[in-house]
C-alpha cells in the first residue's frame, strides 16, 4: 500500500499544533481531498496567534 493509497482512504481535514524553529507555536490545517481522476489534492496552512497566517502551500498528487 502506497501513501496515496493511505491518504485517499483517509480524506478530510486535519488540525494539529507544533513550534517554529523560532520556538513560536502555530496551529496548522492540512485538508486531503481524493479526486475522481485517482489524484490527491493537500491543502497546508500554518497559523501563528500573533502574526497569523504564516505558510501556506497546495499540491496535487497523481500515481502512476
Amino acid at each position: 500500500m502506497s501513501v496515496l493509497d493511505r491518504l485517499a482512504g483517509a480524506p478530510g481535514v486535519f488540525w494539529g499544533e507544533g513550534q517554529g524553529p523560532d520556538r513560536a507555536a502555530y496551529t496548522v490545517r492540512v485538508a486531503v481531498q481524493d479526486l475522481p481522476d485517482g489524484s490527491l489534492t493537500l491543502d497546508y496552512e500554518s497559523w501563528a496567534p500573533r502574526t497569523g497566517l504564516r505558510h501556506a502551500e497546495a499540491a496535487r498528487l497523481f500515481q502512476r
